[in-house]
């Protein structure tokens, strides 16, 4: 019995060692630019909408002269924006192709610490600055941007 028992442990143990760096950790990306954004944004319904993974704004993002890139589909991980601008955004409705228009779809994870702090945005029913539809945790945002 007591060799059936270490056995057990042994056994238990190199599992546990064997899966804890795995995909069951939280994963943390970081965002340093425009570019970090899009491939971030473009990426979200490919990765499950980040589940499981934090996203972490390091700069400001100024899209003057550019398109600025939907989070298409449900967002389920945690945005930390850490309290960094999105500036010169202009979202309209024909152009983003989303049904919910705001910088993130639908959100089903949490979004913090973000500032909308310059641009427009034109909206058809379902409309917002941080998210177009909020099925999750919006904290300490700001939208300084005129919504019609």
């Amino acid at each position: 019995m007591k060799k059936f028992l270490k056995l057990t442990f042994i056994i238990l143990l190199f599992v546990l060692l064997t899966f804890s760096n795995t995909s069951f950790a939280n994963e943390i990306i970081y965002i340093n630019s425009t570019e970090d954004y899009l491939s971030f944004a473009i990426n979200n319904e490919f990765y499950n909408g980040y589940e499981n993974k934090t996203i972490v704004l390091n700069t400001d993002l100024d899209f003057e002269n550019q398109p600025v890139p939907i989070v298409s589909g449900k967002f389920k991980g945690v945005f930390d924006g850490q309290g960094y601008s999105f500036k010169n955004i202009k979202l309209e409705p024909g152009k983003d192709f989303c049904f919910n228009l705001g910088l993130f779809e639908e959100n089903w994870g949490l979004i913090k610490k973000i500032v909308v702090e310059s641009g427009s945005i034109t909206g058809e029913s379902i409309t917002g600055a941080i998210c177009g539809r909020n099925s999750g945790v919006v904290e300490q945002c700001a939208n300084f941007v005129n919504i019609s």
